[in-house]
Protein backbone atom coordinates (compact mmCIF):
# COMPACT_ATOMS: atom_id res chain seq x y z
CA UNK A 1 0.00 0.00 0.00
CA UNK A 2 2.78 2.42 0.96
CA UNK A 3 4.78 1.67 -2.18
CA UNK A 4 1.73 2.27 -4.38
CA UNK A 5 1.13 5.56 -2.59
CA UNK A 6 4.70 6.65 -3.26
CA UNK A 7 4.40 5.59 -6.89
CA UNK A 8 1.20 7.57 -7.23
CA UNK A 9 2.85 10.67 -5.80
CA UNK A 10 5.73 10.25 -8.25
CA UNK A 11 3.23 10.21 -11.11
CA UNK A 12 1.51 13.33 -9.79
CA UNK A 13 4.80 15.22 -9.52
CA UNK A 14 5.92 14.04 -12.94
CA UNK A 15 2.67 15.48 -14.24
CA UNK A 16 3.58 18.82 -12.63
CA UNK A 17 6.95 18.61 -14.38
CA UNK A 18 5.29 18.07 -17.76
CA UNK A 19 3.08 21.15 -17.38
CA UNK A 20 5.92 23.20 -15.88
CA UNK A 21 7.98 22.47 -18.98
CA UNK A 22 5.09 23.53 -21.17
CA UNK A 23 4.57 26.68 -19.14
CA UNK A 24 8.24 27.63 -19.51
CA UNK A 25 8.31 26.90 -23.24
CA UNK A 26 4.93 28.23 -24.35
CA UNK A 27 2.76 31.26 -23.76
CA UNK A 28 2.00 31.44 -20.02
CA UNK A 29 -1.62 32.32 -20.77
CA UNK A 30 -2.08 29.05 -22.61
CA UNK A 31 -0.27 26.81 -20.15
CA UNK A 32 -0.99 28.41 -16.77
CA UNK A 33 -4.37 26.76 -16.18
CA UNK A 34 -2.97 23.27 -16.73
CA UNK A 35 -0.01 23.95 -14.43
CA UNK A 36 -2.24 25.43 -11.73
CA UNK A 37 -4.50 22.38 -11.86
CA UNK A 38 -1.52 20.02 -11.62
CA UNK A 39 -0.17 22.02 -8.67
CA UNK A 40 -3.52 21.86 -6.89
CA UNK A 41 -3.38 18.08 -7.09
CA UNK A 42 0.26 18.05 -5.97
CA UNK A 43 -0.44 20.33 -2.99
CA UNK A 44 -3.21 18.02 -1.82
CA UNK A 45 -1.01 14.95 -2.30
CA UNK A 46 2.04 16.31 -0.45
CA UNK A 47 0.34 17.81 2.61
CA UNK A 48 1.22 14.89 4.88
CA UNK A 49 4.46 13.25 5.93
CA UNK A 50 3.73 9.96 4.14
CA UNK A 51 4.52 9.55 1.30
CA UNK A 52 6.13 13.01 0.94
CA UNK A 53 8.99 12.10 3.27
CA UNK A 54 9.82 9.10 1.06
CA UNK A 55 10.41 11.16 -2.06
CA UNK A 56 14.03 10.86 -3.13
CA UNK A 57 16.35 13.08 -5.13
CA UNK A 58 17.67 9.85 -6.62
CA UNK A 59 14.60 10.12 -8.84
CA UNK A 60 16.13 12.36 -11.48
CA UNK A 61 12.85 14.00 -12.44
CA UNK A 62 12.56 15.55 -8.97
CA UNK A 63 15.74 17.62 -9.20
CA UNK A 64 14.67 18.91 -12.60
CA UNK A 65 11.21 19.73 -11.27
CA UNK A 66 12.52 21.69 -8.29
CA UNK A 67 14.91 23.76 -10.41
CA UNK A 68 12.20 24.44 -12.95
CA UNK A 69 9.74 25.42 -10.23
CA UNK A 70 12.30 27.90 -8.90
CA UNK A 71 12.79 29.46 -12.33
CA UNK A 72 9.02 29.90 -12.64
CA UNK A 73 8.72 31.14 -9.06
CA UNK A 74 11.01 34.13 -9.73
CA UNK A 75 9.14 35.24 -12.85
CA UNK A 76 7.46 38.50 -11.83
CA UNK A 77 4.97 38.14 -14.69
CA UNK A 78 3.35 35.11 -13.09
CA UNK A 79 -0.15 35.49 -11.71
CA UNK A 80 -0.61 35.80 -7.96
CA UNK A 81 -2.59 32.54 -8.02
CA UNK A 82 0.24 30.61 -9.66
CA UNK A 83 2.81 32.04 -7.24
CA UNK A 84 0.59 31.07 -4.33
CA UNK A 85 0.23 27.49 -5.55
CA UNK A 86 3.96 27.18 -6.19
CA UNK A 87 4.64 28.48 -2.69
CA UNK A 88 2.28 25.98 -1.03
CA UNK A 89 3.69 23.12 -3.09
CA UNK A 90 7.30 23.97 -2.21
CA UNK A 91 6.40 24.42 1.45
CA UNK A 92 4.89 20.93 1.67
CA UNK A 93 7.96 19.35 0.12
CA UNK A 94 10.39 21.31 2.31
CA UNK A 95 8.40 20.77 5.50
CA UNK A 96 8.02 17.01 5.21
CA UNK A 97 11.22 16.01 3.41
CA UNK A 98 14.61 16.95 4.85
CA UNK A 99 16.67 16.08 1.77
CA UNK A 100 14.41 18.18 -0.46
CA UNK A 101 14.52 21.08 1.99
CA UNK A 102 18.30 20.96 2.00
CA UNK A 103 18.45 20.77 -1.79
CA UNK A 104 16.14 23.71 -2.49
CA UNK A 105 17.63 25.87 0.28
CA UNK A 106 21.30 25.21 -0.51
CA UNK A 107 21.65 23.93 -4.08
CA UNK A 108 18.73 25.75 -5.69
CA UNK A 109 18.93 28.84 -3.46
CA UNK A 110 15.19 29.23 -3.26
CA UNK A 111 15.24 31.72 -0.38
CA UNK A 112 15.96 34.41 -2.94
CA UNK A 113 12.91 33.37 -4.97
CA UNK A 114 10.71 33.18 -1.89
CA UNK A 115 11.74 36.64 -0.74
CA UNK A 116 11.02 38.07 -4.20
CA UNK A 117 7.59 36.47 -3.95
CA UNK A 118 7.19 38.10 -0.54
CA UNK A 119 7.96 41.55 -1.93
CA UNK A 120 5.43 41.04 -4.71
CA UNK A 121 2.83 39.97 -2.17
CA UNK A 122 3.36 43.22 -0.25
CA UNK A 123 3.34 45.35 -3.40
CA UNK A 124 0.19 43.73 -4.74
CA UNK A 125 -1.50 43.74 -1.31
CA UNK A 126 -2.49 40.09 -1.56
CA UNK A 127 -3.57 39.88 2.05
CA UNK A 128 -2.39 38.41 5.37
CA UNK A 129 -2.77 34.73 4.52
CA UNK A 130 -0.67 34.98 1.38
CA UNK A 131 2.02 36.81 3.32
CA UNK A 132 1.96 34.23 6.12
CA UNK A 133 2.21 31.37 3.62
CA UNK A 134 5.36 32.85 2.09
CA UNK A 135 6.88 33.60 5.49
CA UNK A 136 6.22 29.99 6.54
CA UNK A 137 8.23 28.84 3.53
CA UNK A 138 11.09 31.19 4.38
CA UNK A 139 10.94 30.00 7.98
CA UNK A 140 11.40 26.38 6.90
CA UNK A 141 14.14 27.14 4.37
CA UNK A 142 16.17 29.38 6.68
CA UNK A 143 16.19 26.62 9.30
CA UNK A 144 18.68 24.78 7.09
CA UNK A 145 22.05 24.94 8.88
CA UNK A 146 24.21 25.29 5.76
CA UNK A 147 21.99 27.94 4.22
CA UNK A 148 24.00 30.30 1.98
CA UNK A 149 23.19 33.93 2.66
CA UNK A 150 22.88 36.06 -0.46
CA UNK A 151 21.85 39.48 -1.70
CA UNK A 152 18.30 38.83 -0.49
CA UNK A 153 19.41 38.60 3.14
CA UNK A 154 19.85 42.30 3.93
CA UNK A 155 16.49 43.22 2.42
CA UNK A 156 14.90 40.34 4.29
CA UNK A 157 16.37 41.49 7.61
CA UNK A 158 15.09 45.02 6.99
CA UNK A 159 11.62 43.69 6.24
CA UNK A 160 11.58 41.50 9.34
CA UNK A 161 12.74 44.30 11.64
CA UNK A 162 10.14 46.68 10.24
CA UNK A 163 7.38 44.14 10.79
CA UNK A 164 8.50 43.23 14.30
CA UNK A 165 8.78 46.89 15.30
CA UNK A 166 5.32 47.89 14.12
CA UNK A 167 3.20 49.61 16.81
CA UNK A 168 0.44 47.05 16.29
CA UNK A 169 1.62 43.46 16.27
CA UNK A 170 0.97 41.83 12.88
CA UNK A 171 -0.50 38.34 12.55
CA UNK A 172 2.80 37.13 11.13
CA UNK A 173 4.95 38.38 14.03
CA UNK A 174 5.90 34.85 15.14
CA UNK A 175 7.01 33.92 11.62
CA UNK A 176 9.17 37.05 11.37
CA UNK A 177 10.80 36.34 14.74
CA UNK A 178 11.46 32.72 13.78
CA UNK A 179 13.08 33.65 10.46
CA UNK A 180 15.24 36.27 12.15
CA UNK A 181 16.33 33.74 14.78
CA UNK A 182 17.22 31.27 12.04
CA UNK A 183 19.31 33.86 10.21
CA UNK A 184 21.07 34.98 13.40
CA UNK A 185 22.00 31.39 14.20
CA UNK A 186 23.51 30.97 10.73
CA UNK A 187 25.84 33.97 10.65
CA UNK A 188 27.46 36.53 12.94
CA UNK A 189 27.18 38.96 10.04
CA UNK A 190 23.42 38.95 10.52
CA UNK A 191 23.88 39.96 14.16
CA UNK A 192 26.11 42.83 13.08
CA UNK A 193 23.57 43.89 10.47
CA UNK A 194 20.81 43.99 13.07
CA UNK A 195 22.92 45.97 15.55
CA UNK A 196 23.73 48.55 12.88
CA UNK A 197 20.09 48.96 11.94
CA UNK A 198 18.34 52.18 12.84
CA UNK A 199 15.59 50.01 14.32
CA UNK A 200 17.89 48.15 16.72
CA UNK A 201 16.86 49.99 19.90
CA UNK A 202 13.20 49.70 19.03
CA UNK A 203 13.74 46.03 18.22
CA UNK A 204 15.41 45.45 21.59
CA UNK A 205 12.53 47.13 23.37
CA UNK A 206 9.97 45.09 21.45
CA UNK A 207 11.72 41.81 22.23
CA UNK A 208 11.95 42.63 25.94
CA UNK A 209 8.26 43.48 26.01
CA UNK A 210 7.39 40.23 24.25
CA UNK A 211 9.50 38.17 26.64
CA UNK A 212 8.02 39.93 29.67
CA UNK A 213 4.41 39.47 28.58
CA UNK A 214 2.70 36.97 30.90
CA UNK A 215 0.64 35.41 28.12
CA UNK A 216 3.73 34.57 26.06
CA UNK A 217 6.14 33.15 28.59
CA UNK A 218 5.94 30.51 31.26
CA UNK A 219 6.65 31.54 34.81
Amino acid sequence: MGARSKDELDRILQNVLIFARQYSAESPLRASSALEEALTNAIHSTKCVDPTARLSLDDLYLGELLKLVDSIFVNVENSALLRSKLNLFIFNLAFYNYSIRSFIAIDVGMCNSAFLCLKLSVQEELGPQNLIDILRLLQVLTYEKRLPLGTWTNDCITFLLNEICKPEEPEWMSNCCAILCNLVSRSKTVCTRIKKSGLFKQFQKQMLELLAHDSRTSR
